[in-house]
């Protein structure tokens, strides 16, 4: 079985404050961010959101510590 590989990344809200999170599919949870129910509280009201970095760290153990 082989593990999933996780993200850290960091978005810059439209109101110029940051988010830091995690994700296996960043690109899905960008999405999520702006237009689905399964978004961050945080960044509800802050958009628009913008992807500034993103790096892929390992296994979500990893991911966590790092985030």
């Amino acid at each position: 079985m082989g593990s999933t590989e996780y993200s850290v990344y960091i978005v810059r809200c439209g109101d110029d404050t940051y988010y830091t999170g995690i994700a296996a599919d960043v690109a899905r949870h960008i999405v999520e961010h702006q237009s689905g129910p399964r978004g961050a509280k945080y960044l509800k009201g802050r958009g628009p959101i913008q992807l500034v970095y993103s790096e892929v760290v390992g296994d979500r153990s990893r991911a966590s510590r790092l985030e």
